[in-house]
Protein backbone atom coordinates (compact mmCIF):
# COMPACT_ATOMS: atom_id res chain seq x y z
CA UNK A 1 0.00 0.00 0.00
CA UNK A 2 1.30 3.43 -0.99
CA UNK A 3 1.89 5.91 1.80
CA UNK A 4 0.70 9.50 1.24
CA UNK A 5 3.20 12.35 1.42
CA UNK A 6 1.59 13.57 4.64
CA UNK A 7 1.92 10.11 6.22
CA UNK A 8 5.55 9.83 5.10
CA UNK A 9 6.32 13.25 6.62
CA UNK A 10 4.45 12.22 9.78
CA UNK A 11 6.39 8.99 10.06
CA UNK A 12 9.66 10.89 9.94
CA UNK A 13 8.47 13.34 12.57
CA UNK A 14 7.24 10.44 14.71
CA UNK A 15 10.75 9.00 14.75
CA UNK A 16 11.77 11.71 17.14
CA UNK A 17 12.45 14.69 14.96
CA UNK A 18 11.34 18.04 16.30
CA UNK A 19 10.96 21.47 14.80
CA UNK A 20 13.74 22.68 17.07
CA UNK A 21 16.25 20.40 15.33
CA UNK A 22 15.20 21.61 11.90
CA UNK A 23 12.72 19.10 10.53
CA UNK A 24 12.38 20.74 7.10
CA UNK A 25 15.87 19.85 5.82
CA UNK A 26 15.43 16.26 7.01
CA UNK A 27 12.05 15.94 5.27
CA UNK A 28 13.50 17.37 2.07
CA UNK A 29 16.46 14.98 2.24
CA UNK A 30 14.42 11.89 3.13
CA UNK A 31 11.43 12.30 0.81
CA UNK A 32 12.04 12.93 -2.88
CA UNK A 33 9.82 15.71 -4.17
CA UNK A 34 9.04 17.13 -0.71
CA UNK A 35 11.03 20.34 -1.16
CA UNK A 36 8.21 22.01 -3.05
CA UNK A 37 5.68 21.03 -0.42
CA UNK A 38 7.83 22.28 2.46
CA UNK A 39 8.56 25.54 0.65
CA UNK A 40 4.87 26.01 -0.20
CA UNK A 41 3.91 25.44 3.43
CA UNK A 42 6.47 27.93 4.70
CA UNK A 43 5.41 30.62 2.20
CA UNK A 44 1.72 29.84 2.52
CA UNK A 45 1.60 30.16 6.29
CA UNK A 46 2.72 33.77 6.05
CA UNK A 47 0.12 34.49 3.39
CA UNK A 48 -2.63 32.75 5.34
CA UNK A 49 -1.67 34.66 8.46
CA UNK A 50 -2.06 37.89 6.48
CA UNK A 51 -5.48 36.79 5.21
CA UNK A 52 -6.64 36.04 8.75
CA UNK A 53 -5.37 39.36 10.12
CA UNK A 54 -6.90 41.28 7.19
CA UNK A 55 -10.29 39.63 7.75
CA UNK A 56 -10.03 40.42 11.46
CA UNK A 57 -9.27 44.08 10.65
CA UNK A 58 -12.33 44.30 8.38
CA UNK A 59 -14.43 42.61 11.08
CA UNK A 60 -13.25 45.14 13.63
CA UNK A 61 -14.06 48.01 11.27
CA UNK A 62 -17.55 46.67 10.59
CA UNK A 63 -18.11 45.59 14.16
CA UNK A 64 -20.76 43.07 13.12
CA UNK A 65 -18.91 39.88 12.17
CA UNK A 66 -18.86 36.93 14.56
CA UNK A 67 -16.34 34.08 14.41
CA UNK A 68 -18.39 32.05 11.92
CA UNK A 69 -18.73 35.08 9.63
CA UNK A 70 -14.99 35.74 9.78
CA UNK A 71 -14.29 32.09 8.95
CA UNK A 72 -16.70 32.27 6.03
CA UNK A 73 -14.93 35.41 4.78
CA UNK A 74 -11.41 34.00 5.21
CA UNK A 75 -11.89 30.52 3.74
CA UNK A 76 -12.13 31.51 0.04
CA UNK A 77 -9.01 33.64 0.46
CA UNK A 78 -7.13 30.82 2.18
CA UNK A 79 -8.32 28.48 -0.57
CA UNK A 80 -6.83 30.86 -3.13
CA UNK A 81 -3.50 30.91 -1.27
CA UNK A 82 -3.41 27.11 -1.28
CA UNK A 83 -4.43 26.89 -4.94
CA UNK A 84 -1.71 29.40 -5.93
CA UNK A 85 0.98 27.64 -3.91
CA UNK A 86 3.15 24.80 -5.12
CA UNK A 87 1.36 22.50 -2.69
CA UNK A 88 -1.01 21.15 -5.34
CA UNK A 89 1.41 21.21 -8.25
CA UNK A 90 1.14 17.98 -10.18
CA UNK A 91 -1.64 16.72 -7.92
CA UNK A 92 -5.40 16.19 -8.30
CA UNK A 93 -8.00 16.78 -5.61
CA UNK A 94 -9.78 13.43 -5.35
CA UNK A 95 -12.05 14.29 -2.40
CA UNK A 96 -13.36 17.89 -2.63
CA UNK A 97 -15.32 17.63 0.63
CA UNK A 98 -12.23 16.51 2.54
CA UNK A 99 -10.18 19.20 0.80
CA UNK A 100 -12.67 21.88 1.88
CA UNK A 101 -12.61 20.51 5.45
CA UNK A 102 -8.83 20.85 5.30
CA UNK A 103 -9.10 24.48 4.19
CA UNK A 104 -11.48 25.12 7.09
CA UNK A 105 -9.13 23.38 9.55
CA UNK A 106 -6.12 25.25 8.16
CA UNK A 107 -7.91 28.58 8.53
CA UNK A 108 -9.06 27.75 12.07
CA UNK A 109 -5.59 26.50 12.95
CA UNK A 110 -3.91 29.74 11.92
CA UNK A 111 -6.58 31.70 13.84
CA UNK A 112 -5.84 29.63 16.95
CA UNK A 113 -2.09 30.13 16.56
CA UNK A 114 -2.49 33.88 16.15
CA UNK A 115 -4.85 34.03 19.14
CA UNK A 116 -2.29 32.18 21.27
CA UNK A 117 0.59 34.60 20.73
CA UNK A 118 1.35 38.22 21.48
CA UNK A 119 4.15 40.63 20.79
CA UNK A 120 7.09 40.63 23.17
CA UNK A 121 6.97 43.50 25.62
CA UNK A 122 10.34 45.13 26.30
Amino acid sequence: MSMSLLKRIGSIVAKGLTIATGVSPVIIREIPGAAGVVSALNDGLGEISKVVTDVEAVAQALGTLNGADKLKAAMPLVLQVVMNSGLLEGKVIIDPALFNDGIKDLTNGVVKILNSIDTVQK
